[in-house]
């Protein structure tokens, strides 16, 4: 997407295909649960997935095209959720995206990735994106619905516990120009080299070119 996802402030609407009348009563559930202004159906994946080139929604919903007809809840309840590629928190003039094709950070240190953020911090922000509320409204709409559940448990995330590590900026920095010092320390020593075989090398040549003439002189 572009960069209307930061630039504009985002449409606190959900976006949701195809329309059917027990989807639509996932969509209104979660909707709710959120205190959003309402939602917004496509007819099917190809058109929600059109429409985010020009609104910014807060999460497209995009469930299966062949759900369009169902008449009841379906047993496999499996959706994909369409977000902007840039995060809209980032609060850095570099753009950040989700990173979905990395599995470990490019710089790994020691400890947990942004241990002072109590979600993890950015990149990648699942909370603070809404992704994860998101996610939990729907399943938990669900559950309620299909499940005919008035009130369903509670659920209270956190950060995954970390055990006890060294925190040691110094290491962290020699493992990353280890390398260049280790190389900066031959250079000296190789361009004294090459200059003492170079000096070596003139010192024989004008030896042998002595030696040459000197015998040439000899046989005449």
């Amino acid at each position: 997407m572009s960069s209307k996802s930061r630039a504009n402030k985002p449409l606190y609407k959900l976006a949701f295909s195809p329309n059917n009348t027990f989807l639509e009563a996932i969509i209104t559930e979660a909707t709710e649960s959120l205190n959003l202004e309402g939602y917004v159906v496509y007819p099917n994946a190809s058109a929600l997935e059109t429409s985010f080139t020009t609104n910014n929604y807060l999460a497209g919903i995009q469930f299966d095209d062949s759900l369009k007809n169902i008449t009841d809840y379906p047993r496999n309840f499996v959706f994909s959720l369409r977000f902007p590629s840039e995060l809209r928190t980032a609060t850095r003039a570099l753009v950040w995206t989700w990173l979905t094709s990395k599995l470990f950070p490019i710089i790994d240190i020691a400890g947990p990735r942004n241990p002072d953020a109590y979600d993890g911090g950015l990149p990648v922000g699942y909370l603070r994106e809404v992704f994860l509320p998101v996610q939990q409204a729907l399943s938990m709409a669900y559950l309620k619905l299909a499940g005919n559940k008035e009130t369903l448990p509670y659920v209270e995330m956190q950060r995954y516990p970390y055990p006890k590590y060294i925190s040691d900026p110094l290491i962290e920095a020699l493992e990353t120009i280890l390398s260049l010092i280790v190389v900066l320390s031959f250079i000296y020593p190789c361009t004294s080299i090459t200059k003492v075989n170079i000096i070596l090398v003139v010192y024989l040549h004008s030896e042998i070119f002595n030696q040459y003439a000197l015998v040439t002189s000899l046989c005449h």
